[in-house]
């Protein structure tokens, strides 16, 4: 804004300020209220406060209070003014979408950070912007997309998927900044709901947004590419994941985001590590777990020693992956995605390193605690035959065979564990050998090319 105090650029043309009126300490403030707008187009229309009075039928001292900043307009008064000066909305002022939009940027950045309680505090601020729809439709919608991302990350889906249905009519009407906001929460409800594909062609609309508006947004594509790694690395496309994480990592200089950097680091080992890359991998993890010690994080400590379980057992040094996976068990939350795959790990490490007896009694215990939960109970159920043909590998078993052949290895690549598949598939594949039967090694192994065209795509 030029000279801002005497004169604001108001809906497409200049208000010459009289100070007499408004004082200038209230154009100094960040915001204007609805009265202090009202106030500017009376000015400009050389409307006195009495005619103005008469003209929205509100008593000779009304106006006076209001442009004082000691009352409000009812909405009935409201209604007449805009009717007077043939206006629909009181447009924000150009000082006002400055301020706002730079503050909801800050609110962004909250919300990256993990920083809930000041998130909170943003939006019960930013609350009365809603007021001004259709005023300032961009800001109105601006606000009402970092709300849904705030809501995605509380965990309230419901809120969030209503606040996008409800912009979803009015995504052609949107600017590209407030679409690209759109499409990135739209991406990660489907990272929540387990649709990866979905999420992916989301980030993709994000992405080509970006390319038209990266001079003008705060952040540069860092949580576009965090969450499109995220998305290739739950599809299993390694070469994906990781180049969408780096590019991320690049652009992770601020440290109010090092909350979403630390996933990022963890998501990154992992995918090393499934590509073999395991210098690169081990490297991450080391620095990963002492920051993580250094923070007395349990949780971080737990998902570090979690990615050294993979990292061992990825060179077939069982005894340390199977030591890693236990270790970190008693640090993850329990009954969460991370703690089962922990447990389910180990015990095929443990069944690699051919203790049997004691990869039955920890698979008695797993089964007991994933009862609940039908995605690894089904996991665990198919640790049961991994089991059997592990321990009479030349024997015939077609009850074990067929169950990881026909349920198990299609369950898991339903899931996008494409990996868990592979691990199934080899197993089958050394069985079916060793028991001659030539047939079934020829299918495996084509199941297994299949799977590996597809994870190193």
């Amino acid at each position: 804004m030029r000279s801002f105090g005497m004169r604001i650029y108001f809906d497409g043309f200049f208000i010459k300020v009289m100070l007499e009126v408004i004082d200038l300490s209230t154009l100094q403030r960040e915001t204007l209220s609805v009265g202090e707008k009202i106030a500017l187009l009376r000015i400009h229309n050389k409307i006195t406060q009495v005619a103005f009075a008469e003209e929205i039928k509100a008593g000779p001292g009304r106006v006076s209070k209001v442009e004082n900043g000691k009352g409000e307009y009812t909405k009935a008064q409201e209604k007449a003014a805009k009717i007077l000066f043939k206006i629909v909305d009181l447009p924000l002022s150009e000082r006002e979408r400055v301020v706002f939009r730079a503050r909801l940027y800050r609110w962004i950045d909250a919300i990256g950070a993990r920083d809930m309680e000041e998130a909170r505090k943003i939006c019960k601020e930013m609350a009365n912007i809603e007021n001004l729809e259709p005023c300032d439709f961009d800001m109105v919608m601006l606000c009402k997309m970092i709300e849904a991302y705030m809501m995605i990350v509380e965990n309230d889906y419901v809120s969030a998927e209503k606040i996008l249905s409800s912009a979803n009519s009015k995504l052609e009407r949107m600017n590209a900044e407030n679409q690209y906001h759109y499409y990135m929460n739209k991406g990660v409800m489907g990272l929540i709901h387990y649709q990866p594909e979905n999420g992916l062609s989301a980030f993709h609309e994000a992405n080509k947004i970006l390319g038209e508006i990266e001079g003008d947004l705060p952040e540069k594509g860092e949580r576009l590419y965090y969450n499109m790694g995220q998305c290739y690395s739950y599809m299993e496309v390694t070469s994906k994941a990781i180049r969408y994480f780096i590019k991320a990592q690049q652009l992770y200089i601020d440290s109010k985001k090092f909350f979403l950097y630390q996933y990022l680091e963890q998501s990154l080992s992992l995918n090393y590590i499934k590509a073999n890359q395991l210098d690169e991998a081990k490297e991450l993890l080391d620095r990963y777990l002492l920051r993580a010690e250094a923070a007395k994080d349990g949780a971080m400590i737990g998902y570090a020693l979690f990615g050294f379980g993979h990292f061992y057992k990825k060179t077939s040094n069982w005894k340390l992956a199977i030591e890693n996976f236990k270790e970190s068990i008693d640090y993850l939350p329990s009954n969460t995605d991370n703690y089962f795959g922990a447990l389910f790990h180990m015990i095929i490490c443990i069944t690699k390193s051919r203790s049997f007896s004691k990869a039955e009694d920890e698979l008695e215990i797993a089964q007991a605690e994933s009862g609940n939960n039908e995605l690894w109970s089904t996991y665990f159920q198919a640790l049961e035959h991994f089991l059997n043909i592990s321990q009479r590998m030349t024997t015939i078993n077609d009850e074990s065979s067929d169950y990881i052949e026909n349920i198990a290895i299609p369950y898991f690549r339903k899931n996008h564990d494409y990996f868990i598949a592979l691990e199934f598939c080899m197993l089958l594949d050394e069985h079916y050998m060793k028991s001659r039967r030539v047939m079934k090694t020829v299918q495996i192994k084509n199941e297994i090319i299949d799977i590996k065209n597809w994870v190193f795509q």
